[in-house]
């Protein structure tokens, strides 16, 4: 999953070697910042501050690590082994993320320090948010789509045919919601 960063750099996690990574096509360098053992980090994101939004699929944490200093900090889900995933920010520098073990979507008010969860169900994966500020959530062992609005808690679903398996989904421009189905093709 990389992440551009506003400098044109690129990010990406070494999720297997606890470490995030930076490449730089300017000079065409790469650097590594190391993560806790165990960490098995994921979903890449960069905010407007140039910080790195990742998952700890292993460890159930929200992380930020800051490039120019080293200095990362973690926010541990409130479910426990909840294996975050995708990640995406909205307008106001949020992160949210999907649970893949808990069965839940989770937003990181990054100011506060503070995870509030909503329960979508079983085979969360991808993650897009729309204009309107609603969460759309795939849910790639249900075949749906679950939608989550954050001013209510509210969640309703999409089914999405038999086997269609939707994984990764983002919004275009116009708002029109796109969606891999894996399982169809």
């Amino acid at each position: 999953d990389p992440a551009a960063a506003p400098d044109g750099s690129i990010y990406f996690a070494v999720k297997k070697g606890d470490r995030i990574a930076r490449f730089d096509p300017k000079s065409r360098r790469f650097q590594e910042w190391d993560v806790p053992a165990g960490t098995l980090p994921n979903g890449v994101v960069v905010a407007a501050d140039g910080k790195v939004i990742f998952g700890g699929f292993g460890n159930g944490t929200i992380n930020e690590l800051d490039p120019s200093t080293g200095k990362l900090r973690a926010y541990r889900t409130p479910s426990s082994g909840s294996a975050p995933y995708t990640l995406m920010l909205d307008a106001q520098g949020h992160a949210w993320f999907t649970e893949r073990k808990t069965g839940n979507v989770g937003k990181l008010d990054r100011s506060k320090g503070k995870i509030t969860e909503y329960r979508v169900g079983d085979g969360p994966y991808g993650v897009a948010l729309d204009k309107l500020g609603n969460v759309w959530v795939s849910r790639k062992s249900a075949d749906m789509f679950a939608k989550v609005d954050p001013k209510t808690g509210t969640v309703t679903e999409l089914y999405m045919g038999l086997g269609s398996q939707p994984r990764r989904c983002a919004v275009a421009q116009d708002g029109m919601l796109w969606v891999s189905l894996y399982g169809t093709g």
